[in-house]
């Protein structure tokens, strides 16, 4: 788990961290079946469940990371489709 300072709050971080390298920089990707975050129409809380418990090929990250940092995550990636 990251650290609990600021930076372990910064979505952005997180996700350049373990997102980007199937998701991409800016969330249009898409490497092996990675969904293009900039064609996402799921609500925060679909988001949230993604990302902590996996689909498809994607592992989930809910072990790794806190709550509030998947939350952080889930954020940020709503960036892209606005």
């Amino acid at each position: 788990m990251l650290q609990s300072d600021s930076k372990g709050d910064n979505g952005e971080e997180i996700y350049m961290t373990y997102c980007k390298s199937c998701h991409g920089k800016k969330g249009s990707l898409g490497i092996g079946g990675a969904a293009k975050l900039t064609k996402s129409e799921l609500s925060l809380d679909e988001r949230i469940e993604i990302i902590s418990n996996g689909k498809g090929k994607m592992t989930g990250f809910g072990a790794l990371l806190s709550k509030k940092e998947v939350k952080a995550v889930a954020k940020f990636t709503e960036t892209f489709t606005k």
